[in-house]
């Protein structure tokens, strides 16, 4: 007859997981199965004995999490010439991930570090695909293989060059009676930005202002300071020419009397 362990294909210890929240331990009885699957009882072997009839199990819960994915990106300020970083677009703001709800407990996102998104130098967009595996926590494991590739598109955009002319200049430390008279208002300055943000642009966004506490009656071309909201860039330089007059002073005088010779 053929031999009762050569029977033996896969022994099977089995547990009711449903309804378990967290992790347990079990004590479980072995069943024995056959290579076709069949359950074998042994009643016909009676005498065969097993080292041992039961098998302590450990069952772990995993639980699943959904994470932010977040990145970081170097160089924004180092792109080339004449361009401006603008943003970036993922394939993937979240994801799945599953492990134990300790391990769980402690991971609040999964970040891309910005050595890994680069815009430096950049005249174009940079896609980059990346590996979410790699940043995973020991013992954390992504849900969706789907989720594995995240994609991310940095977006770069050429500045334009447009003229615009600031009506007012504000003169600072003026003095008491002097003429300051402006030549060739309004100041004409070159701007440069994002092609959207000119279609906003209004007074509000500049300020122009002229020191002229140095400087004495003449005329001059002189510098002006232009402070702009922070999206526009100015495009060389700025200058005004400028006139000081100093006060003119009326001299009095008092009529003289004519000389009687003392006679009355």
């Amino acid at each position: 007859p053929e031999s009762v362990i050569e029977r033996i294909s896969t022994v099977r210890a089995t547990v009711e997981v449903s309804g378990l929240t967290d992790n347990a331990q079990y004590i479980c009885i072995l069943s024995y199965y056959s290579e076709a699957g069949t359950f074998l009882t042994f009643e016909e072997a009676k005498d065969t004995r097993f080292s041992a009839d039961t098998v302590n199990v450990e069952v772990e819960i995993w639980t699943m999490k959904t994470v932010p994915v977040v990145i970081e990106v170097s160089g924004q300020d180092e792109v080339a010439d004449g361009y401006r970083y603008t943003g970036a677009e993922q394939s993937l703001t979240t994801i799945q991930v599953s492990g134990l709800r300790s391990r769980l407990a402690t991971l609040n996102a999964i970040t891309i570090p910005e050595e890994k998104l680069s815009v430096a130098g950049a005249s174009e967009d940079v896609v980059v695909e990346i590996n979410l595996e790699e940043y995973l926590p020991e013992g954390i494991d992504l849900v969706n293989d789907e989720e594995k590739t995240l994609t991310v598109t940095l977006q770069i955009a050429p500045l334009i060059v447009q003229t615009y002319e600031v009506e007012t200049i504000e003169l600072m430390g003026k003095k008491a009676g002097f003429e300051y008279q402006l030549h060739n208002m309004p100041l004409k300055i070159e701007l440069r930005a994002l092609e959207e943000d000119f279609k906003g642009i209004t007074d509000e966004h500049i300020t122009a202002s002229l020191d002229v506490s140095g400087y004495g009656a003449g005329s001059y071309r002189l510098p002006v300071n232009i402070e702009l909201d922070s999206v526009f860039e100015l495009y060389g330089g700025a200058s005004v020419s400028l006139t000081i007059v100093e006060p003119v002073v009326e001299e009095s005088s008092t009529a003289a009397e004519p000389d009687d010779g003392g006679f009355e």
